[in-house]
């Protein structure tokens, strides 16, 4: 009987685990609504006119309706950021294509640590997004972002739409 080294072993279980997650998260549904049982979500610009060159910053508050706690947490799969500019969707980032598994022929996974945040029941927590982690935000001119977030309930909830516009650099 052939034995295999026990890190071998242990690898290849990772490997299955990471699989299954991403084909468990990917297979749910996505809700048009901003709202379950459990947590709202919405987001906000700090700015509508980013100087090219600039990261455009998205609020993510996530308010918690139940009375418990709920969790706010820090792991980047649970959250798919979209963004639309004047050419349709930007160029991704690696961070992108290893959140929306569109990897690129050489690019691996990677690993991410994970921190829950707990929101008491009615209170929010606000969590930030620099859109250039996610997308080539260099070309001039209008974009949409919305945002949608993994709930505890096995749904993807969708975020409003914000607008922003990347403009040419103020001298």
């Amino acid at each position: 009987m052939k034995h295999f080294h026990p890190v071998v072993v242990n690898l290849a279980v990772v490997i299955l685990l990471i699989g299954s997650c991403s084909i468990s998260l990917d297979a749910q549904d996505v809700s048009s609504a901003s709202q379950s049982d459990s947590i709202s979500v919405s987001i906000a610009l700090e700015n509508d006119h980013v100087p090219v060159g600039k990261s455009p910053l998205i609020f993510l508050t996530v308010k918690n309706l139940t009375d418990r706690e709920a969790p706010l947490h820090t792991s980047v799969h649970l959250y798919r950021v979209h963004v639309q500019g004047p050419k349709g969707e930007p160029p991704t980032t690696l961070l992108q294509r290893r959140i929306t598994g569109k990897l690129l022929p050489g690019e691996s996974i990677g690993r991410g640590d994970e921190v829950v945040f707990p929101i008491p029941p009615g209170e929010s927590r606000v969590k930030e997004f620099e859109l250039a982690r996610y997308h080539d935000l260099s070309v001039l001119g209008a974009y949409t972002v919305y945002i949608e977030v993994y709930d505890e309930s096995g749904k993807w909830l969708r975020t409003n739409t914000a607008q922003f516009e990347i403009v040419a650099p103020t001298q």
